[in-house]
């Protein structure tokens, strides 16, 4: 390649005296020696200026050692016709090892240590956007030790701020990124490094990287709810028209996030919200859905306003309910065999008579309230296949209701009922009745403290799904069952009527007749002690603990018509009051009774509820209202004051410990016995 090179430059120093001319000789010969000297140092690693003069050569520049330097004298001394060469070299000085190193703070980017040619520092300073006076230096490890550095300096831009040192060929990066996606680009940046390269990076993302959201919903039972990702000086004033949270659970991104209008959309839907009783509002980048209700025409109304008020970008979605002065949607239907009658609450687009002639019957008597607002959830989607099962039957009723769907009635034979089966296609419940198939009566009865009680089997003579809901004290128990003509119905509610009273302490039970025996096993509450509950009942009951549920269940008690969640491993009620010192005062003065055995220290198995109810407020007092408890045990039971002393004393702190394993911080509690008049327990808060 060098001799190409110096071959050309020879070409281009004859054509420049003239071809067609005699030349002068000494012009001549400088002008070889010239091109032949450019050519032997062109490879060298700092450039080389090159003059002649006669048959002299001066070369000039920067070598990384006098080794070099002597070398490229030799190199230039060897070409032909050169009598002299006269050097003028600056040798750079060896660095070792050779590093780089880049800091980037709230000040801008600051370079430090050398750099192998003058060209990588004007790169640097163009890219990071600063001066590079950087020194010159020798002793760096390879060729790709230049395009290595940039590469790091690049990753530098990318961070918030950081620091970055290449020693030799190993590379540290640290510092801070805005978002995972960030750090992602910083390390495909520096992936696949030249051989010999190592990169070690410690980033850290100031943001998560999930973009704005606002969550907003509101239940008879929780409450107001507000959760959300919000933007940097998020004004929270915005939302106070929603009233005071019982839930709020709100985060400010670090750095603003690519999502333009979001506080705009937030401000312009939080007033329509504001408006409904219950709902979810949910805001995210690009779309507002607005759903619940009941809501008026005015609300309606505000729908049009709100669309036009959404930024550039954004879309409404809603699904609110009209107000509905009624009740629930709730249909029945009865089959006689030759048409169907009607009653019920439904929806306004409802048809009947459309209904009926699909399934190939009769329209009977009509007795129908409309609601205001049509069928949006498909609540009428199932009755198809409903009434074509009943339609199959001799007789029947189909029930459609917020439970769900059920058919009930007579089929001729098993193959009716079959048929009914498969029309059905499991779109609700059936249960239908023969003639006897003289199989024995066998059952089982379910219980569960958030779903109530249902039956599935064959009834023994005597018995029936009302009698057994009357045995337990419950208002109803579902079933699909038949009944035989045989069997001792009266020994089962007799079983029935002794579970009865320990109901209300029971989280599931299962009551089973198979082959003639009967057998019940009864889970207790979690807080309940085992046995007490099990004292008088018969050995064919077997009574134990429940097994606990995931943390952060709900339910809805089915005796006790309240609302509770698992916590701490109890079933806990909701508070049903706002914590603040005066509410918290109040609910303690007036808890429900709490049952101890004569001379009992710890309190009576029944006592789960009102303990439940005592923590779920002390929970919500201490926790939300940063407020400190005290127990108060009052006594007057015993007959002497001494006595009475002491169990109110010792009593209290049973309750502190009770109360302290259902999850309340035992730093703000207290406890303490009074002798009083009756036995009570109050809550004190301060």
């Amino acid at each position: 390649m060098r001799d190409i090179l110096a071959m050309l430059a020879i070409i281009a120093a004859v054509v420049g005296l003239g071809v067609f001319r005699v030349p002068d000789e000494d012009a001549l010969v400088a002008a070889g020696i010239r091109a032949a000297a450019e050519g032997a140092v062109y490879q060298a690693r700092h450039p080389v200026r090159i003059a002649v003069e006669g048959r002299t050569i001066t070369a000039t520049g920067r070598v990384e050692s006098a080794a070099e330097g002597a070398a490229l004298v030799e190199t230039l001394e060897a070409l032909d016709g050169v009598e002299e060469v006269v050097a003028d070299w600056t040798v750079l000085p060896q660095v070792a090892p050779f590093v780089l190193a880049g800091v980037k703070d709230s000040e801008g980017v600051t370079l430090s240590g050398h750099v192998p040619q003058a060209g990588l520092a004007a790169e640097l300073g163009a890219l990071l956007d600063t001066e590079a006076d950087l020194p010159l230096g020798a002793g760096v490890p390879d060729a790709d030790w230049s395009a290595v550095a940039l590469r790091a300096a690049k990753a530098l831009t990318i961070t918030l701020e950081g620091r970055f040192a290449l020693t030799d060929r190993a590379l540290v990066l640290e510092g801070q990124v805005h978002l995972p996606d960030d750090r992602a680009a910083v390390q495909a940046l520096l992936a696949d490094l030249p051989e010999g390269y190592a990169a070690e990076l410690s980033l850290d993302t100031v943001d998560d990287g999930t973009p704005y959201a606002l969550l907003v919903t509101r239940s008879d039972r929780l409450g107001l709810e507000i959760r959300g990702k919000l933007p940097p000086g998020f004004d929270k004033a915005a939302l106070d028209a929603l009233g005071p949270a019982q839930h709020l659970q709100l985060s400010h991104a670090p750095l603003p996030l690519d999502s333009p209008g979001f506080a705009q959309a937030v401000a312009a839907a939080v007033p329509v919200f504001a408006q409904l009783p219950r709902g979810s509002l949910s805001v995210a980048p690009g779309t507002v859905t607005l759903s619940g209700g009941p809501v008026g025409a005015g609300v309606q109304a505000q729908l049009a306003d709100l669309r036009a008020a959404l930024p550039p970008g954004y879309a409404l979605h809603d699904a609110l309910v009209p107000e509905d002065p009624g009740g629930p949607l709730a249909l029945r239907v009865t089959w006689d065999g030759q048409a169907l009658a009607w009653e019920g609450r439904v929806p306004r687009d409802f048809a009947p008579a459309a209904l009926a002639n699909a399934a190939g019957a009769g329209l009977g008597a009509v007795t129908l309230e409309h609601a205001p607002y049509p069928d949006l959830a498909d609540w009428g989607a199932p009755l198809g296949a409903g009434l074509d099962a009943l339609t199959r039957l001799r007789r029947g009723v189909l029930e459609r209701d917020a439970t769900g769907l059920r058919v009930e009635g007579l089929a001729a034979d098993p193959a009716a009922r079959q048929a009914a089966r498969r029309a059905l296609d499991g779109v609700g419940t059936l249960a239908v009745d023969l003639a006897d198939d003289g199989a024995p009566p066998g059952f089982t009865l379910r219980y569960d403290a958030g779903a109530g009680a249902s039956v599935t089997g064959k009834l023994p003579a005597g018995l029936s799904l009302r009698a057994m809901a009357e045995a337990l004290g419950l208002e109803r128990v579902r079933g699909t069952v038949r009944v035989a003509p045989t069997g001792d119905g009266a020994a089962v509610l007799r079983l029935l009527k002794e579970i009865a009273p320990r109901l209300v302490l029971l989280d599931r039970a299962e009551l089973v007749l198979e082959a003639g025996a009967l057998r019940a096993t009864l889970e207790l509450t979690l807080g309940v002690p085992v046995a007490p509950v099990a004292a008088d009942l018969p050995e064919r009951v077997t009574v134990r603990a429940a097994v606990a549920p995931l943390s952060g269940t709900r339910r809805t008690h089915v005796l006790r018509d309240e609302g509770q969640v698992f916590v701490d491993g109890f079933w806990l009620p909701e508070p049903g009051f706002a914590p603040a010192r005066d509410s918290c005062n109040a609910a303690g003065a007036t808890l429900p009774e709490l049952v101890f055995a004569p001379g009992a220290l710890s309190p009576a198995p029944e006592a789960v509820w009102p303990l439940a109810r005592m923590a779920a407020i002390l929970r919500a007092c201490t926790r939300f209202a940063d407020l400190s408890a005290e127990i108060e045990m009052q006594m007057g039971s015993a007959a002497l004051p001494a006595l009475n002393r002491q169990q109110s004393r010792r009593r209290a702190e049973a309750l502190r410990a009770a109360m302290i394993d259902r999850g309340v911080d035992p730093g703000r509690l207290s406890a303490r016995g009074r002798v009083a008049e009756a036995d009570r327990v109050v809550l004190r808060f301060d």
